[in-house]
């Protein structure tokens, strides 16, 4: 299996602004360069997750090795503490999907949660962390983020997030683009590395790559 580096992704967006999508979307392409597994938590039965038909219980992970390059999804439970205990432990080299994140990951993290987060590189495992927007998520978890998927939110991007500068012209490119678009189409978004500065815009399918200090020069972003 050829190997990449395990990262934490921010996936973030208001309702309708196809974040499940995208973010299954990006598990697939870590997976077809790395043969990863893909693991969901769909503790909410997302419509999103219909097409994964490869089931376990949350008790199966003790014990349970996930075949490369397949997907499979844990529903029915809403035990997250037990579900993120069980990834630390066991879990290796698996691309994990979580849902809902704002209603957990929230103020002072809980021990369980913050090893499952600073865990997640040396254990090999990519993390989707999928919430609404970023003043609910706990500034811990915030410091932890490579990967930004950045979708439409409400308001601004707080300052506790890391190149939230960065991160909110962004967001302000998506806002007016999607100002063009249909009322149930607001899908714009663009992808931000943390640590190589790099910017993922989609054009028509394509994901274009720009070097983030070219991308951002001479761009300021104006309050709303």
């Amino acid at each position: 299996m050829k190997e990449i580096a395990a990262e934490n992704w921010a996936v973030c967006g208001k309702m309708n602004t196809g974040k499940t999508h995208v973010a299954l979307e990006m598990a697939f392409e870590i997976q077809k360069e790395s043969g990863k597994p893909i693991l969901v938590f769909d503790h909410n039965n997302n419509e999103s997750y219909k097409e994964i038909t490869n089931t376990l219980g949350i008790e199966d992970l003790e014990n349970y090795v996930l075949d490369d390059n397949s997907t499979w999804k844990i529903s029915g439970s809403s035990d997250y503490d037990y579900f993120l205990e069980l990834l630390t432990l066991y879990v290796r080299n698996t691309i994990v999907l979580l849902d809902d994140c704002g209603n957990y990951f929230t103020g002072n993290l809980s021990s369980v949660q913050m090893n499952f987060v600073t865990a997640s590189k040396n254990n090999g495992n990519d993390i989707f962390y999928q919430f609404h927007n970023f003043n609910d998520i706990a500034p811990k978890l915030c410091r932890n983020f490579q990967m930004v998927i950045l979708k439409e939110q409400a308001g601004e991007i707080p300052s506790k997030v890391q190149a939230h500068q960065r991160l909110n012209i962004l967001h302000e490119e998506i806002r007016l683009e999607n100002e063009k678009r249909p009322t149930k189409e607001k899908w714009s978004y663009r992808i931000y590395d943390m640590y190589s500065d790099d910017v993922f815009v989609e054009r028509n399918g394509i994901l274009e790559k720009h070097d983030g200090s070219t991308y951002f020069k001479n761009k300021k972003y104006r309050k709303l």
